[in-house]
């Protein structure tokens, strides 16, 4: 017969794994990018950090509780966006640079409204990484310029009153 003191121990067990599993969903989406990245740079080891920073971080995130949920959800999908942005244009143009800026803003501007500030924060760096994993192939300053692009917009996306 299982003692009560085992009985909560394989239920806590239980519901560790079962968040670690919701959490890992997030590599539905990240792994195939990361493959693209991968597959369309020199910078290979350099595009495999930079991933593995990103899923590291939105597993964390989607593990840590509920706003973590969000704040992933909102990461990932900007920084999936200016993945794209990154691997289509080519860096350092102006329509690069404000669909960054802009897109970090929505990140702001979406985060002072659902999160808290450092869910909000967490959200931002995660689509920084993001961009900068679009980016991955050019010099170290385009990828700065990169995610400071996305700082700045979410900065000023979060600076802005809602009327």
């Amino acid at each position: 017969m299982a003692t009560p003191d085992l009985l909560i121990r394989d239920g806590l067990r239980a519901y560790e794994w079962g968040r670690l599993r919701v959490a890992a969903r997030a590599a539905w989406l990240v792994v195939p990018a990361v493959a693209i990245c991968v597959a369309s740079t020199s910078q290979k080891e350099l595009s495999c950090c930079l991933g593995a920073l990103v899923l590291a971080g939105a597993v964390y995130l989607r593990w840590r509780d509920r706003a973590g949920v969000r704040a992933a959800a909102l990461g990932v999908s900007a920084g999936l966006a200016l993945l794209l942005v990154g691997l289509l244009l080519v860096p350092w143009s102006a329509w690069w640079l404000a669909l960054e800026v802009a897109v970090g803003a929505w990140v702001g501007g979406a985060g002072r409204v659902r999160l808290n500030a450092l869910d909000a924060a967490q959200s931002t760096a995660l689509a920084a990484l993001a961009a900068a994993l679009g980016c991955a192939g050019a010099p170290v300053s385009i990828l700065m310029g990169a995610m400071g692009a996305v700082v700045v917009g979410a900065l000023a996306g979060r600076a802005v009153r809602r009327t």
